[in-house]
């Protein structure tokens, strides 16, 4: 599966842009000082995601630009296929503003994000209704919260739409628990979740885990991070179409993190990431597909510039 990190389009870029001015200004006078605690974001597919701020205000805007060889959700196609002639662009936009900062009882933190992510296609080639180059813009919004020293959950409503009608408007309510601590199983950050379709199409439910174990490669001025990302997911009750049993996918991967020393500071944490992996599914996830994109094993890399503020 390959996600960008992705209410109409236009409308929520601006409305990232203009929070994202207000913070640059009014946080400027923050930055620097005592290491900064990591912030939890959700994402379009209702992950939970923690990354490390620019200064130490509420306000955080997340930025990113990623190029990948196919585009498949949940183990599905989701309307760019293996085609080595053509790649996918995502550009995703956020802002996340941190509610409750500091234990209040159980709760130690509450964070809601706000984001859009859109997929964009090169060439012409495309095997879709349309040969439009922009086939996806999505918005999702949602709380995350820290629960106690090692547990994370939220809660995450997203909806998918394309600009060039590949597809109709769908929504889900995804709810999440993370648990993440320095111990060997919260140095994994097991993570499970439970998607509902929501709207005119809700049928079926999704059940999903992963894991995203890391480990240091290069130490110095160019610290490279690996990490070993592995998601397993199972649809109940005809999430993958009418008449369907059960389907299953495995996604697993090896990807690098770099931070881009050079050009943070200032103008927020910046990072490249890489990923190479294999999407497999079953004959259940195959078949609801179209018919140039039923492979068992699916391949594919993808690379992606990142920024936090």
């Amino acid at each position: 599966m390959v996600s960008f990190h992705r209410i109409s389009p236009v409308g929520s870029l601006g409305i990232a842009v203009a929070v994202f001015c207000f913070p640059l200004n009014s946080h400027a006078a923050e930055r620097g000082g005592s290491a900064l605690s990591p912030v939890s974001a959700v994402g379009e597919l209702g992950d939970i995601a923690t990354f490390k701020p620019a200064h130490a205000g509420r306000w955080h805007v997340r930025g990113s630009l990623g190029v990948a060889s196919s585009d498949y959700s949940r183990g599905a196609y989701d309307n760019e296929d293996e085609d080595l002639d053509q790649v996918a662009f995502g550009v995703g936009l956020s802002t996340t503003v941190q509610l409750v900062q500091g234990a209040t009882g159980p709760l130690q933190g509450l964070n809601f994000t706000l984001g859009t992510s859109n997929g964009i296609a090169s060439g012409d080639n495309r095997r879709v209704l349309d040969d439009g180059h922009w086939y996806e813009s999505n918005w999702y919004l949602g709380l995350s919260a820290r629960l106690g020293e090692h547990w994370l959950g939220a809660i995450t409503q997203s909806g998918f739409s394309s600009p060039i009608n590949d597809f109709d408007f769908t929504q889900e309510t995804t709810l999440a628990a993370q648990y993440a601590n320095e111990s060997p199983l919260g140095q994994l950050s097991p993570q499970l979740k439970v998607t509902k379709p929501v709207g005119e199409q809700d049928d079926g439910w999704l059940i999903a885990a992963n894991i995203a174990p890391q480990m240091p490669l290069t130490q110095g001025h160019y610290p490279v991070t690996l990490s070993f990302p592995l998601e397993i997911g199972v649809g109940f009750d005809e999430y993958y179409g009418a008449d369907r049993d059960a389907g299953q996918y495995l996604d697993v991967g090896v990807g690098a993190s770099l931070p881009l020393k050079g050009i943070s500071g200032d103008y927020g944490n910046w990072n490249l990431g890489s990923q190479l992996g294999v999407l497999a599914r079953s004959e259940e996830i195959r078949q609801a597909d179209p018919e140039f994109s039923r492979d068992t094993l699916v391949p594919y890399a993808s690379l992606t510039l990142n920024v936090a503020y």
